[in-house]
């Protein structure tokens, strides 16, 4: 596995983007030559796959595919997840370890030191997600649950807001003061705490105030209530219906469009699930899709990989 602490760094203009890195011996370089390895580790960057997800994905045959599997796997481009069970046959699973390699040539006692602002690099990069949720380590924002009991016009509660745990841990680390009471439920929302930065938890059927938001004409998305809460994509035209599918949408509030609302709602509680697992294990991919503005929309979709019907993957749709 890859260590935390390696990373490849490209400077642009007026910021960094920090990507985590692998270094490999440099004798192990030469597989990235051929074309079909590249294309198997493009397809392996969407999530783990099994050699036969692989052919069928990208029409090669299939014997290459198992060679040069096995070329990436030992040079540790990419490493074996776990076995799962195919149509009565143990498949290996397998997942892309880094965006970036790299290879030591030499030792550099100069130029090579160690560059104490990594980690507050990746702090900035971070930021770039929350801000501006987050300034000087304090919250800039009300955090909204929707509440657990009946209420609402769908006369339901809201019972996926256990899976933000995740979530607030990681909004927790920015933070200064733990021990401050930063959330509200929707239902102790009045009209007038809407103007203001907004992180809202749970879909419009659960939470009222995602339920305003939902009929917003400038918001890039929406849950569609007579399609059993299907996400609708105004920027494809895409309706995605899958229970396990949920929405991480950051963009300009529509009750003041100088502040921001980050809104992670799931069809269902599956959904929300796998949210936390995006913002856990794939941060830089969100954070990468943010655009000038500040603004992004990400769709997934939760996935079962070992067959427990717990969500322990995601896959990225939009």
């Amino acid at each position: 596995m890859i260590s935390d602490e390696v990373f490849h760094i490209e400077k642009g203009s007026d910021n960094y983007r920090i990507y985590n890195s692998l270094v490999v011996n440099h004798k192990n370089l030469g597989i990235l030559s051929n074309e079909i390895p590249m294309k198997i580790i493009n397809e392996l960057s969407k999530g783990s796959m099994c050699a036969m997800d692989i052919v069928r994905n990208l029409d090669i045959d299939k014997q290459k595919v198992y060679y040069y599997l096995k070329k990436l796997e030992e040079s540790g481009i990419i490493h074996f997840v776990k076995n799962e069970q195919r149509h009565g046959m143990t498949a290996k699973v397998y997942e892309a370890v880094a965006p970036v390699i790299s290879a030591k040539l030499y030792e550099d006692y100069g130029e090579g030191k160690i560059n104490e602002n990594i980690k507050s690099l990746e702090d900035d990069r971070i930021m770039k997600l929350f801000h501006p949720f987050i300034n000087d380590g304090e919250l800039h924002a009300k955090v909204i649950f929707g509440d657990p009991y009946p209420h609402g016009k769908y006369d339901s509660g809201n019972v996926s807001s256990v899976h933000a745990f995740e979530f607030a841990l990681i909004l927790g680390r920015y933070l200064n003061n733990s021990h401050k009471q930063y959330h509200k439920l929707d239902t102790e929302i009045r009209d007038s705490d809407l103007d203001d930065n907004l992180i809202i938890i749970g879909n419009p059927k659960g939470n009222t105030i995602s339920d305003k938001l939902n009929s917003m004409e400038s918001l890039p998305v929406y849950f569609d209530r007579g399609n059993e809460w299907s996400i609708v994509s105004k920027i494809t035209g895409k309706r995605y219906d899958d229970p396990r599918t949920a929405l991480i949408l950051k963009w300009d509030n529509p009750y003041n469009k100088n502040k921001k609302i980050l809104l992670l709602a799931g069809i269902r509680t599956r959904g929300m699930r796998a949210i936390s697992i995006a913002l856990v294990e794939h941060m830089d991919k969100i954070i990468d899709s943010v655009d000038e503005k500040g603004n992004f929309i990400k769709i997934i979709e939760g996935l079962d990989r070992d067959g427990d019907i717990i969500i322990d993957s995601v896959k990225f749709l939009e």
